[in-house]
């Protein structure tokens, strides 16, 4: 048996995609009777430990936050404690990574879900170009193992650039194919469960935070507001400061009675929005790594249209299991919709193509394998 430490900035029932990765591997690694911690920020109304379904999680208060950052030097401490054979980071984590490298014998590997990009403002770019080049420069050296999801990352990655490549391993993320599946009802019985009595329906799930701006959401309004003559219906699952923001628009350019703003929904609601769907839309215009909101689609057996971005665009097969269109391309993206859902032949055929794909390549069972390969326990 080993011991295996998570540091993850958010755990669940925090929503993401970082934190359903993390849970999932820590579940899933827990259950082959590993000793598996998770260390992750003090969140209100939740207890600093408490073990749930086997994993031990530890929640510490950082000592301070700036945008993703969580500084958290008490975790070191936490470490000594625990003494993991493995340390995994679900990273870049910084502000916790620093501290957990500086004394360990631990075997010590990163999975890499974004870039530090993803806000557009001047302050932010700054911070993050300094961290690149003056700390994260000198955390490279004593990390055992680089973990990218995606071959098009270790190219186009400023945050990476220039890592050992006898370092790096690709391995994509995965996805539950028990949980996340079409089922034995139709997509309009799932729709009418849903109360849609529209004939399509276009969905999008993701944050609506303002440091996930890049999930494109207003340019899929604008998209929305461009498609004539098809019975569709949109649901947005996600919540967020920028959700109000989102009604507004809908409102002002008068697409309110064919937008529903779902919110947070739990996993189950979130598995019927997924088989009600038609098409996933995924309109990011930039930072996406691997989101597993596509992989979730996928397996529930919904096609995808989304951008022509790295990340996404190296999962998606054209007239396959979906469609590309240029980021922020409103008119572009519209269009895409029609020709879509208007080739019901080709939609039926992805559809059955989406799932095939997860099974073939995202499942948890092939990923964890992998994952238990770099941590040296099989």
């Amino acid at each position: 048996m080993s011991k295996i430490l998570h540091l993850c900035p958010y755990y669940y029932p925090s929503i993401g995609g970082v934190e359903t990765f993390c849970q999932e591997i820590a579940l899933r690694t827990s259950r082959l009777d590993h000793d598996v911690e998770i260390i992750t920020q003090k969140v209100q109304g939740l207890k600093d430990y408490e073990e749930v379904d086997g994993v031990k999680i530890h929640r510490i208060r950082p000592l301070l936050g700036v945008y993703k950052a969580k500084v958290m030097p008490n975790i070191h401490k936490k470490i000594q404690e625990i003494q993991p054979d493995v340390i995994h980071i679900q990273g870049p984590a910084p502000g916790m990574m620093e501290f957990a490298l500086q004394s360990s014998n631990a075997r010590i590997i990163m999975t890499a879900h974004n870039d530090l990009s993803g806000n557009e403002s001047t302050i932010y770019k700054t911070i993050s170009a300094a961290y690149r080049l003056l700390i994260f420069s000198k955390i490279r050296s004593k990390l055992d193992k680089l973990i990218l999801p995606s071959e098009s990352y270790k190219y186009n990655s400023k945050l990476f650039k220039g890592f050992p490549p006898e370092k790096i391993s690709i391995i994509p993320n995965g996805v539950d194919l028990e949980k996340f599946s079409p089922g034995k009802k139709s997509k309009d019985e799932c729709k009418r469960g849903l109360g849609i009595n529209s004939k399509f329906l276009v969905l999008f799930v993701g944050s609506m935070e303002p440091l996930h701006a890049y999930k494109g959401v207003e340019y899929l309004l604008d998209a929305i507001r461009n498609v004539k003559g098809v019975d569709t219906m949109y649901c947005l699952v996600g919540e967020g400061d920028l959700k109000k923001r989102y009604i507004e628009k809908a409102k002002e350019i008068g697409i309110t009675d064919k937008v529903r703003f779902a919110g947070k929904v739990d996993t189950d609601t979130l598995v019927q929005y997924y088989r009600a769907a038609d098409v996933f839309v995924l309109p990011s215009v930039s930072t996406e790594v691997m989101p597993i909101v596509m992989l979730e689609a996928m397996a529930c057996g919904t096609p995808v249209i989304t951008t022509r971005i790295h990340g996404p665009m190296e999962m998606i097969q054209e007239g396959y299991i979906g469609y590309l269109v240029e980021p922020k391309d409103s008119v572009g993206l519209a269009r895409t919709i029609v020709n879509t859902l208007l080739d019901e032949s080709t939609l039926a055929q992805m559809q059955k193509n989406a799932r095939k794909e997860a099974e073939d390549k995202y499942s948890w069972d092939i990923i964890l394998k992998k994952y238990l390969e770099e941590y040296g326990i099989i």
